[in-house]
């Protein structure tokens, strides 16, 4: 790849307490900005979690002493010192912070910005109330109290950035002083893409998986736990994979719903047909889109979720709940359907496994419809914004 021309750069903090060796979509997005950022000429540095899985070092990577926050989700909570902080910024030369986390390492961000009069920015990854059973006692926690908590990180941000509207309409709703920016999430097309198995590899990884090559495959990626709604999902699929032996449902991920998910799946007498691969390395994800046929997922807890973008960008039709997150990802009957109730789901997905023409058409599609959502044009976007901050502050937004 050809990198741009250079033009003048910036040196950009980035605070997260989510990143390598974690593999998820926060980390994922994060790391292709950088990359990109770093392509472009920019500085960029990443203020972190220790973890106790770590290999190797990196010179543009500071991380601090951390303790894990839940045992069902791999996050963890750095114990930070304001001063190092304070160090790494000034001698950095930082010009403008981007905090991914509200936690330790974005509190410890905004006060190194209040000392040093820098703008701070920061991208919401998650929708917090519909993940507060992860919390201790948290499903007694009210939603004001999630919002008040979020509303005091969120103070003296110069900017928020929401991948999506359905985020901006969130944030604003309850923060409507803060200056929200929608840039949607990116996907780097090199990674995901039609071709990268030949036809033999595509048959041996199926084969693998138990896979026949006469059968269709449905496949969700994602965390397997409640807030996904994968559970929802299984038993809406059942009756489908009972009607028709040839249909698989291929389940990618790991979460503290997973044995549940098999109990189910062995209780309706579909072991043979749902597959569930646990974790599987983001590296390795693009092999698990080829086998497939088609996306689906039932959750109602996303943002902007990078999975479908990554299946798109690989071909597949999409079926959803309808969620202001798909806007703009999924387009009813061009790349495939957005739908009201988890039975209309399975209803799409039948009458598209058996139409193979409208396979093909929602397939091409979907690749025509991800050039959107490549990596690049989120980095510009974010390098943009960036300078628009430094040059004219959040008036100009």
């Amino acid at each position: 790849m050809m990198c741009p021309p250079k033009i003048s750069t910036m040196n950009i903090g980035i605070f997260t307490d989510c990143y390598t060796p974690t593999k998820n979509g926060v980390v994922t997005s994060i790391l292709q900005s950088k990359e990109g950022l770093e392509r472009r000429g920019h500085k960029v540095v990443v203020l972190t979690v220790d973890t106790p899985r770590l290999k190797g070092q990196d010179t543009t990577v500071y991380r601090f002493p951390s303790i894990p926050f839940n045992s069902d989700i791999d996050v963890r909570l750095a114990l930070t010192n304001q001063r190092c902080v304070d160090q790494i910024v000034q001698g950095e030369h930082i010009d403008i912070i981007h905090t991914h986390t509200e936690f330790s390492v974005g509190w410890a961000a905004k006060r190194a910005a209040r000392r040093f009069g820098l703008p701070l920015v920061h991208t919401a990854h998650t929708m917090y109330e519909a993940y507060r059973h992860y919390l201790f006692l948290g499903r007694w926690v009210p939603a004001w109290m999630i919002r008040k908590w979020l509303d005091l990180f969120l103070r003296n941000h110069t900017a928020l950035i929401c991948p999506s509207t359905k985020s901006q309409d969130y944030f604003t709703s309850y923060i409507p002083h803060i200056k929200t920016v929608v840039v949607g999430n990116g996907v780097c097309k090199a990674r995901f893409k039609p071709g990268l198995l030949t036809r033999q590899q595509v048959i041996q990884t199926r084969k693998t998986l138990g896979i026949q090559p006469g059968d269709r495959v449905i496949v969700y990626v994602g965390r397997i736990a409640e807030e996904k709604r994968v559970l929802e999902l299984l038993s809406a699929l059942t009756p489908l994979l009972q009607k028709h032996s040839h249909f698989k449902a291929l389940f990618v991920g790991r979460g503290p719903s997973y044995p549940q998910m098999i109990r189910e799946a062995c209780r309706n007498n579909i072991c043979g047909q749902t597959i569930f691969t646990g974790y599987v390395d983001w590296e390795q994800m693009y092999k698990l889109y080829s086998i497939a046929d088609v996306f689906a997922t039932a959750s109602l807890s996303e943002i902007h979720p990078m999975t479908l973008i990554e299946a798109s960008m690989c071909g597949l039709p999409v079926v959803a709940r309808r969620d202001d997150a798909y806007v703009g990802l999924i387009e009813d009957d061009y790349n495939g359907y957005l739908v009201d109730t988890d039975a209309a789901i399975v209803e799409r997905l039948s009458e598209i496994l058996g139409d193979e023409a409208k396979l093909t058409e929602l397939s091409e599609n979907s690749l025509t419809l991800s050039d959107r959502f490549n990596a690049e044009t989120h980095v510009e976007k974010l390098e943009s914004l960036y300078r628009q901050i430094l040059s004219n502050g959040a008036a100009s937004l």
